[in-house]
């Protein structure tokens, strides 16, 4: 306890002093809002093949791979809210103390927060596009509540969920809902697909370039629940370094970062972490 409380001073004490802090953002942000992340222990593709985010895959095997995000992406991220530590994060926002939040997460929880300047490096779940003529849409425009609530209790599909893990095989053999159908573009028919980044996907030139301008600038890095092996979006702290910026990492357990460019790690949730320096930096800020 001692570490913790000495580190939490010592991250308010660097991130007083910085000129420009930006916070670098991962799924172990969003944990407690209920998401589950895709990678490590409880993580999605302990259930599910990745597959589902394969775009070759996507376009072969589309409408079940629709469903399978809706059941276990869109339709969840639809409900979740964000927890303490967007809120604190968006209240040291706020006060000034963060220029830009880049977040690797989907589910717009940071907005939902009212965090303001967000780069999404991996696209949202939250807005959709025409794969041929790019016209966008919103979840409500191609889902109707009454479709959530069939797939939400679509008992045959029970059976696939209560398999230890759903395969590339049952992704393609399982014999899904035939009254589903996969949404399509009504201006040109054309397939729609979320704003995600898919696998063989390129991250979106806007994110990628206001992601590493500010990297590049930086002072001060906060690292917020990621553990640091999703590329390219890993090189963005390694950046801050070779700047000579110093890193606050915040993490349950060391990442790849810890060890090698993290200058006061943090270990502990999100959530208590962030509250502790908000309250701190915003009372010291007074």
């Amino acid at each position: 306890m001692e570490d913790f409380k000495k580190n939490i001073e010592n991250a308010v004490e660097l991130l007083k002093k910085s000129k420009y802090i930006i916070a670098f953002t991962g799924a172990g942000i969003s944990v407690e809002s209920g998401i589950a992340p895709f990678r490590g222990k409880g993580g999605l593709y302990e259930k599910v093949s990745d597959k589902i985010f394969d775009l070759d895959y996507f376009y072969i095997n589309t409408k079940n791979c629709w469903y399978l995000l809706l059941k276990f992406i869109l339709i969840p991220l639809l409900k979740a809210q964000p927890n303490e530590a967007h809120y604190s994060l968006s209240n040291i926002e706020k006060h000034g103390f963060i220029k830009s939040i880049i977040t690797q997460n989907i589910d717009s929880l940071h907005e939902k927060a009212e965090s303001k300047d967000v780069i999404k490096f991996h696209g949202s779940a939250d807005s959709f596009s025409c794969t041929r003529c790019k016209k966008k849409f919103q979840f409500n425009q191609l889902f109707s509540n009454d479709v959530i609530k069939k797939i939400e209790n679509d008992k045959y599909f029970a059976k696939l969920i209560e398999k230890d893990f759903i395969s590339e095989k049952d992704i393609t053999e399982y014999q899904f809902d035939s009254n589903f159908t996969i949404p399509k573009c009504d201006r040109c028919g054309s397939i729609i697909k979320p704003d995600i980044v898919f696998f063989k996907e390129p991250i979106p030139e806007e994110a990628l370039n206001a992601s590493f301008y500010h990297a590049e600038n930086a002072d001060c890095l906060l690292i917020i629940g990621t553990s640091g092996v999703v590329y390219p979006a890993a090189m963005i702290p390694q950046v801050v370094k070779r700047n000579n910026g110093k890193i606050i990492e915040i993490n349950p357990e060391p990442s790849e970062y810890t060890y090698s460019i993290t200058d006061i790690f943090i270990k502990s949730s999100a959530s208590l972490a962030l509250s502790e320096i908000s309250q701190k930096i915003i009372k010291k800020d007074l």
